[in-house]
């Protein structure tokens, strides 16, 4: 097998953007760990493609990270939120009552305290 060939044939970058079918992947994958070069062309490619992102990279203006930062935060209150009123109205059920609110279930146990009171103090 000619090595350097086999590496100019454009399977190793085949294989790095994914392209390559899963016969040539497992074939590059085992001629790789017994011809080192191979192994060398595929990193060596791996790190010039990472290269070229980088430089040609575009920075995220500031102002666009602190939006998306300050909407997944709201979003994440949002969800908290929602997760306590659901709790809020598992808690809020009492003796096979339901409450709107936690005004009306705090009413509801008040008066109830208070009756219980009286009915004590009457006895």
């Amino acid at each position: 097998m000619n090595v350097q060939d086999y590496i100019q044939s454009g399977i190793i970058e085949s294989y790095v953007l994914g392209m390559a079918n899963e016969e040539e992947a497992t074939e590059l994958l085992q001629l790789s760990h017994q011809y080192p070069e191979i192994q060398q062309a595929i990193d060596s490619f791996e790190i010039s493609l990472e290269a070229n992102a980088f430089k040609n990279a575009v920075a995220v203006p500031a102002d666009i990270k602190e939006n998306l930062l300050n909407e997944i935060l709201a979003k994440e209150q949002n969800n908290f939120e929602n997760s306590l009123n659901s709790l809020s109205k598992i808690v809020m059920k009492s003796e096979n009552k339901e409450f709107v609110s936690e005004k009306d279930y705090k009413t509801y146990h008040l008066r109830q305290n208070a009756l219980s009171l009286s009915l004590d103090y009457d006895n």
